[in-house]
């Protein structure tokens, strides 16, 4: 049976021609590699373009900053401020008649002012006199052997 000719039975069996079967196949095999082949291509292309104008930052340049120590200890000198940004106090050591002290302020909404002395804290509140702290805490110090 020909092309476009009716069939009334199941039996009838549509005709194969293997050459042109075949050749859509090859064709198609074909289009497939050299699509892939291309996409390929083009995706290295692009990985390569990124890596190299990815590479150039511009913070690279500055120094990395050093990685937060645990504890740390400062000797201050007199007239030195250290300022505590967790706990919102500023600091500076002075004196008074020779002996060392670290006076304590608050920087925002502070309630009280804190004076370290060698012997003794003192705790300065709202409504305290010049010479009244609130609070006053003595101890000794440590004897260093």
């Amino acid at each position: 049976m020909g092309r476009g000719q009716y069939c009334p039975f199941r039996t009838c069996r549509p005709t194969i021609r293997w050459g042109t079967s075949l050749q859509k196949l090859r064709t198609q095999k074909l289009a497939i590699g050299v699509g892939t082949g291309f996409g390929v291509v083009l995706t290295l292309a692009a990985v390569a373009a990124l890596v190299l104008v990815g590479g150039k930052d511009s913070k690279t340049k500055t120094p990395a900053r050093p990685a937060p120590r645990g504890r740390v200890i400062y000797t201050l000198r007199w007239g030195d401020v250290v300022r505590d940004p967790r706990t919102g106090t500023r600091c500076e050591a002075t004196g008074e008649g020779g002996v060392p002290n670290l006076y304590c302020t608050h920087t925002v909404r502070g309630r009280y002012e804190a004076v370290f002395w060698s012997d003794e804290l003192q705790v300065y509140g709202p409504g305290s006199g010049p010479f009244e702290p609130t609070f006053s805490f003595k101890w000794w110090r440590r004897l260093r052997r």
